[in-house]
């Protein structure tokens, strides 16, 4: 629901979803320690964290747009 209103909100800005039973999802949680979902990260083009948010805590739809520029 959340991504999806983001979507219906901010129809410019993509965000990728990565499921964490799936190969890459896995490794992708390894990575950047995730320990609970749900979880959002913001990462840079170099794949170092900008952002995160985990432990239940999702940011305003706002502030996940300006990271997601």
């Amino acid at each position: 629901e959340y991504v999806h209103d983001f979507s219906k909100q901010y129809p410019d800005l993509d965000l990728s979803l990565v499921d964490v039973d799936s190969r890459d999802g896995v490794f992708k949680s390894e990575t950047y320690s995730v320990m609970s979902y749900p979880a959002m990260i913001a990462i840079a083009d170099d794949g170092s964290t900008i952002q995160r948010w985990d432990n239940g805590q999702m940011p305003l739809k706002s502030e996940l747009a300006y990271y997601a520029q």
